[in-house]
């Protein structure tokens, strides 16, 4: 005769030992011992009369809601320390039924449901009623958030395996809000407009985060939901076809995540106070709570997303918010998600908006590449021919010229900095510039297209924030924002720098040197405010790069590193230059030259 109850029991102990054994493992909370005696109980084959009629084997559960075979549904919530969880949903009249507390911390439920749209939320100690962490779709109502299921839904269907990422190098990343970048803000809005952006040139799209937040409207920087797309762009499959036609048309993607604090709705900070939190350490200056990072169970939780969205929406890389005020070492924090996300896909983008930036995660985590706040902040002081934040002059070449090379701040290789003008925290150019009375708009229109010269040519990755290959003039808000699509139809001035970065991505995607790590300064003239570097790699592409940041033309005497034609890119001319010589040629103001000796147009 069987007993059900040590079947139950033999059952349930291997599922918590399923579920939680990555986590122990990932940790590092687990000595190899225990781990053995684990493996070996959960690999046994169980006679077939123990195994349970009306829940899935324990190697099919996971946290959150699971669709099995004919319709069985695992409802999963880990919640330590609580005297009772249940079950509410569209499908059972919002009644809570039990869950069944099945050891360390985790309650579980199986049920059979109807194909379809299913609502429900977790009732913990019968009267807090949470969402599911793990909801891979919310709908926000009245009563506060609810968990959506889809029971019978086809998977969606990819097309994208003859998609290969580029070497990090090679990028060319444009960071773009999804709710401003189309006039229905949706992720189909997006979809629409890909040869728009396949025609910039560009290689990656940063979004901005998409992982749902409260409300419609937000940058996305208050998750509430790490596992749900924001539902206010659209459906988890409008998503996915966003990213698989981005692929198609060789364009990676790269998600923006926030792993420094969670929104006051989610509900791992429901449950529990900070002092008894097993996930947060308190809140921090907005107000949110701040994940404790060297806790296990955060761990693991970061593991899960990062994994999810690496599998099942096909992400190429996550762009980190705020790394800076995470506590991190080499095994947490910083040390631990960019080693995690690394198990899980080996050639995933990992780069951290880090500031000030500080390349020792570079050189000790997993962490691939910081935004260049260096640069940033040199370059923005050139542009608008002034002071920039009070540490950065105009004029200031030397300062120019460690922005230009990113082994002056610490970095061994130019794929290890992200160089940019503009990001959704700053002022596009063409309106800082004007924040300097003695610059008009004609002048700072010059200076845009300067600036986008300087991130295309310096040694680094270049990244475009939205608007500005149009020059829009808006001022920063996190409110609404709207591309102004209007202005490649009836603004000269705007036409001129569409036209300007396309031709510049042209010329970076088709010139190796360009991308390479060689990077030398030939020249620099101080009263003049302008300076001359070459690029050049070990198959013979050369480039000799002349920016002047003055508002007024100059004919200068520009030193070239070896003799030949060399033929100047943006204005269609050539130089002829004897070994070790030099060449005369005016710079434009506010403008650059480019000088390649190898012609390719």
């Amino acid at each position: 005769m069987i007993d059900d109850k040590k079947v139950k029991e033999s059952s349930s102990k291997r599922l918590i030992k399923e579920i939680w054994r990555a986590v122990r493992e990932v940790a590092g909370s687990y000595n190899d011992t225990v781990l053995k005696e684990w493996q070996k109980e959960a690999e046994a084959p169980a006679p077939e009369a123990q195994k349970p009629t009306a829940m899935p084997t324990p190697q099919e559960i996971s946290p959150g809601s699971t669709v099995h075979s004919n319709n069985h549904v695992s409802f999963v919530l880990y919640a330590p320390g609580k005297k009772s969880v249940g079950l509410a949903g569209s499908f059972n009249e919002w009644q809570p039924a039990p869950m069944e507390h099945i050891g360390d911390g985790l309650w579980w439920r199986s049920m059979k449901l109807e194909p379809g749209e299913h609502l429900y939320q977790f009732v913990v100690d019968e009267n807090l009623w949470i969402c599911d962490p793990y909801a891979r779709e919310v709908q926000w109502e009245g009563e506060g958030p609810k968990a959506v299921v889809q029971v019978g839904q086809q998977p969606y269907e990819w097309h994208d395996e003859g998609f290969h990422p580029r070497p990090l190098e090679d990028l060319i990343i444009y960071e773009v809000h999804v709710g401003d970048f189309s006039p229905e803000g949706s992720f189909d809005g997006m979809r629409e407009r890909l040869d728009y952006l396949q025609g910039l040139g560009i290689t990656a799209l940063e979004l901005m985060p998409v992982c749902e937040f409260p409300m419609d409207r937000s940058w996305g920087y208050n998750p509430a939901f790490f596992f749900a797309s924001e539902r206010a762009y659209g459906r988890p499959d409008d998503l996915k076809r966003l990213i698989d036609e981005a692929h198609q048309r060789g364009i990676a993607v790269i998600l923006d995540m926030v792993f420094n604090h969670a929104q006051q709705d989610n509900p791992l900070n429901q449950m529990w106070p900070y002092e008894e939190n097993p996930y947060f350490s308190g809140a921090n200056p907005w107000g949110m709570p701040d994940f404790d990072h060297f806790s296990d169970v955060t761990k693991a939780f970061i593991r899960d997303v990062q994994d999810f969205w690496l599998r099942e929406y096909h992400i190429d890389g996550f762009r980190y918010d705020a790394t800076a005020y995470i506590e991190s070492d080499v095994t947490s924090g910083i040390g631990f998600f960019t080693w995690a996300a690394r198990q899980t896909n080996p050639n995933v983008y990992l780069i951290s908006e880090h500031l000030p930036q500080d390349p020792w995660w570079i050189h000790n985590t997993e962490m691939d590449a910081q935004w260049y706040d260096t640069f940033h902040d040199v370059m923005k002081a050139q542009l608008r021919e002034g002071v920039f934040e009070g540490n950065h002059q105009w004029g200031d070449l030397e300062a120019v010229e460690r922005a230009l090379f990113y082994g002056a701040g610490g970095y061994s290789h130019p794929s290890q900095v992200i160089n940019y003008i503009t990001s959704h925290d700053e002022e596009r150019i063409v309106r800082e510039a004007q924040t300097n009375p003695y610059l008009n708009e004609e002048i700072a229109y010059r200076k845009a297209k300067l600036g986008m010269t300087t991130v295309i040519t310096a040694a680094g990755i270049p990244m475009l924030y939205a608007g500005e290959e149009i020059g829009m003039e808006r001022e920063r808000t996190t409110g609404e924002a709207k591309f102004e699509w209007e202005r490649l139809e009836g603004h000269e001035a705007a036409k001129d720098i569409h036209r300007h970065w396309q031709r510049l991505t042209w010329i970076r995607n088709t010139h190796p040197a360009l991308r390479s790590p060689n990077f030398q300064t030939l020249f620099k003239w101080g009263e003049q405010k302008a300076i001359a570097f070459q690029r050049w790699n070990d198959e013979g592409d050369a480039i000799v790069v002349v920016l002047n940041f003055s508002n007024e033309s100059f004919h200068l005497s520009v030193p070239f590193p070896m003799g030949g034609r060399w033929s100047e890119y943006l204005y269609d001319y050539s130089v002829d230059v004897g070994d070790g010589g030099t060449a005369d040629v005016e710079v434009p103001p506010s403008g650059a030259l480019i000088f390649c000796l190898w012609k390719n147009w």
